[in-house]
């Protein structure tokens, strides 16, 4: 960072080129439910929003998302712009995740970052800073690793009890920054940033002012902060005590605000935590050569055998696992054709059945023609006629149909009857009331017995046609009866 002459003059330099200075931290606390959420915000965030990346779902690995930092003023009086928010929005990814801000123990990583609006929808990745919201996030998705690679089953234990706790609600998260310049902010009695003034050699006596280097955080009335240039985000940690309100975590996304309760609190903690916030970046900026050195040394502790050996039996028992897929999908495939050649042949089968089916109703509708047929030829109808009463017949039931045979054979029998059988008892009685008067009405008798052969005759017509109709009257009074029902 430049250091100007009036900064030195006014003893700032050291603190000036101090790391701890020209990075800011701030905490915020984790929420599990979805309470403060009624309008589903952050369910249409989830949907909005790409993947953590592609290494999802995995057994060794805990997934958080947080809300990283918010434009706006930190009660450090450092303030985020939303243009230098948004320039350096892509910088958390890949970052280290500790605990405490301690740099020895990074329980996980950063893995994505998105900047979202107040209803935490992702803001267009094309938007022009002109058009960018005053209010905004910087929402991140983040790993903890369940099971360090260092085989220690004491810290494994303590990662289990960490994610316990978070999942209880009893951990926040402390966002970690960098900035290799800063200007000047002056707000108004409500709050406001009424102005920016550029840091350069003529103003830069505003620096022993500002509430960071030891200043009373005014100046002629007015309050004065640190507006960041140039942020890069480098870090984030899980801390106990909260310091920004304002700022959220989510696990899996399951809420938009923070309770009541927790404001209260991080209110009444918020000027200590600033403070303890400071003298923590002071002792890790100090130590940081010294912990990098101590966690190397760590690490060649690890027991590389065993690592090994767990590495190889994993790969042998997925190795294991793939074989058994391969050959469940193979019974699958056999399966499948299976089922494919069988249903063809039940296809085969129901078509070979339907058309037996079909002819098989033909032959029995055939033999019944041609039992009825003769049941009317047997009893007298001459066979063209009887078949033409089948055929137009074909709806009657068997029932019905031997009432109609029935009454053919009572028609036929009357048809045949002769005259002469009915009169006979006549022609025998009249000569016998006086047989002297024989001789005289042989006349008459033989005129009698030429009426009687024409009569006889026309009788037979009568018969055959009354008969005839009668049949017709009562076929079609059955087939009616039939259509009815």
């Amino acid at each position: 960072m430049k250091i100007y002459k009036q900064e030195k003059a006014d003893g700032l330099e050291s603190k000036l080129k101090d790391p701890a200075y020209s990075s800011v931290a701030f905490s915020c606390p984790i929420e599990l439910t979805d309470k403060n959420d009624p309008k589903g915000c952050i369910q249409k965030s989830i949907a909005s929003l790409q993947s953590i990346g592609t290494n999802l779902n995995q057994v060794d690995l805990f997934y958080l998302k947080t809300i990283l930092v918010s434009t706006g003023v930190n009660k450090n009086d450092d303030i985020f712009e939303p243009e230098e928010v948004w320039n350096s929005r892509k910088t958390p990814e890949d970052k280290p995740f500790n605990l405490g801000h301690d740099p020895r123990k990074i329980i996980g990583h950063m893995t994505g970052d998105w900047a979202v609006g107040e209803d935490y929808l992702p803001l267009e990745e094309d938007i022009a800073a002109d058009d960018l919201p005053k209010k905004f996030h910087l929402l991140t998705s983040a790993v903890i690793y369940k099971y360090p690679v260092a085989n220690d089953e004491t810290l494994t234990e303590e990662i289990a009890s960490l994610i316990e706790g978070i999942q209880k609600g009893e951990w926040y998260v402390s966002m970690e920054c960098l900035f290799p310049a800063f200007d000047y902010g002056f707000f108004n009695s409500k709050g406001e940033i009424e102005e920016i003034v550029p840091r350069n050699k003529d103003t830069a006596f505003h620096t022993k002012y500002l509430r960071i280097y030891g200043g009373e955080g005014m100046y002629e009335g007015r309050k004065i902060g640190r507006v960041l240039r140039n942020i890069t985000f480098s870090g984030k940690a899980l801390v106990k005590k909260p310091a920004n309100p304002d700022s959220i975590i989510f696990n899996s996304f399951s809420s938009k605000c923070v309770n009541n309760s927790r404001k209260i609190n991080n209110l009444e903690m918020e000027n200590k935590m600033a403070d303890d916030n400071s003298v923590k970046l002071e002792k890790r900026n100090a130590d940081l050569e010294k912990e990098i050195l101590s966690l190397q040394a760590q690490l060649k502790e690890i027991n590389e055998a065993g690592y090994k050996s767990k590495i190889e039996n994993l790969t042998a028992s997925i190795t294991e696992k793939d074989g058994e897929m391969k050959n469940l999908y193979s019974k699958m495939d056999e399966l499948t054709a299976a089922k494919v050649d069988l249903e063809k042949k039940l296809a085969e089968n129901e078509k070979f059945l339907t058309a037996k089916s079909e002819e098989l109703v033909k032959i029995q509708s055939d033999i019944l023609r041609g039992n009825r047929i003769t049941t009317l030829v047997d009893k007298g109808v001459d066979k063209a006629e009887s078949e033409k009463i089948v055929d137009k017949f074909t709806a009657l039931s068997d029932e019905q149909f031997t009432e109609i045979v029935d009454m053919q054979a009572k028609l036929v029998a009357k048809a045949t009857e002769t005259p002469s059988d009915k009169k006979e008892e006549k022609r025998v009685d009249d000569p016998s009331k006086d047989p002297a008067d024989k001789g005289a009405n042989a006349e008459v008798i033989d005129k009698a017995k030429k009426e009687e052969e024409i009569d006889t005759s026309v009788a037979s017509e009568d018969v055959k046609t009354e008969t005839c109709v009668a049949l017709a009257s009562f076929f079609e009074n059955m087939l009616s009866t039939n259509k009815k029902e």
